[in-house]
C-alpha cells in the first residue's frame, strides 16, 4: 500500500516586515518563555524569539481548529511543549530575517537557511558532511555546489530538531547513486533567498504560508 505523503504547513514571517511590527505584551507569554527572552540582550533576536512563539500558536491554532493562547507554549530542554494539547509537536527555526514553525501530530524537524551567507561550501562540507557527500558537493560548479550544500545542510540540521540524531551526527550517507534518499520522511524548497527543509518519520510535502501578526 502506498503511503501518500503528509501535508506540512510551515508558518512564515520576515520579522522586518510592517505585519511583524505588532507584537503581543510578553506578559501573554509563559513563564518559561519570559525566562528565557530575559537571557535574550538583541532587540532583533528578542523580536524573533517572540515571533516563534506567535508562528508556533497560530500553528497549533490551525492544527486544534481554535485559538491557542502563547501562555500555553512552554520552554522544553529540546522542544517547545504545548501544555494544554501534548499531542501536538512543535518546531521552529530563523535565519536572517526570517521566523519559521511548524506544529504537527508527528515530530518533524524544520530548519531554515539563508543561502546569501558566505559559506565555503566545499570546505564545510568536508568538515561536516559524509564523504561521499562532500565529494558530489566538490565536483560541481560554483552555483550548483552551493545549492547541495545548502540542501544537505538543512536536511542533517532538521533531522536532528527531529530526534533523529543517529542519522546526523557521523551518519551514513544521504545519498544512493548521487540522489538523496535519506532513511525518513523529508521535504524541501526555497522561499526567496532561503532553503527551508523539514525532516520527519513520514513522507511530506511542504505548504509554505507567509503569515502576518495580528496587533
Amino acid at each position: 500500500m502506498t503511503t501518500l505523503p503528509a501535508a506540512l504547513t510551515v508558518l512564515l514571517i520576515d520579522s522586518r516586515s510592517d505585519r511583524a511590527a505588532h507584537l503581543p505584551d510578553i506578559a501573554q507569554l509563559s513563564e518559561s518563555s519570559q525566562t528565557r527572552l530575559a537571557q535574550i540582550h538583541a532587540p532583533v533576536r528578542r523580536k524573533q524569539f517572540i515571533l516563534g512563539r506567535v508562528l508556533l500558536a497560530q500553528a497549533a491554532a490551525r492544527q486544534l481548529g481554535r485559538d491557542y493562547p502563547l501562555v500555553d507554549i512552554v520552554e522544553g530542554a529540546l522542544y517547545p511543549v504545548f501544555a494544554t494539547a501534548p499531542e501536538l509537536q512543535g518546531s521552529i527555526s530563523h535565519s536572517g530575517d526570517l521566523v519559521a514553525a511548524t506544529v504537527n501530530a508527528d515530530r518533524y524537524g524544520l530548519d531554515i537557511e539563508n543561502c546569501t551567507r558566505k559559506r565555503d561550501a566545499i570546505a564545510l562540507s568536508a568538515h561536516a558532511f559524509h564523504a561521499d557527500e562532500a565529494q558530489w558537493i566538490a565536483q560541481a560548479d560554483a552555483i550548483e555546489a552551493k545549492r547541495r550544500f545548502f540542501l544537505l545542510w538543512t536536511l542533517r540540521e532538521a533531522a536532528f530538531k527531529a530526534g533523529l540524531r543517529e542519522h546526523v551526527v557521523g551518519g551514513d550517507s544521504l545519498l544512493t547513486n548521487e540522489d538523496i534518499s535519506p532513511a525518513w520522511g523529508w521535504a524541501s524548497a526555497m522561499h526567496g533567498s532561503y532553503r527551508i527543509t523539514v525532516v520527519g518519520p513520514q513522507p511530506c510535502e511542504l505548504a509554505l504560508l507567509d503569515i502576518g501578526v495580528p496587533p
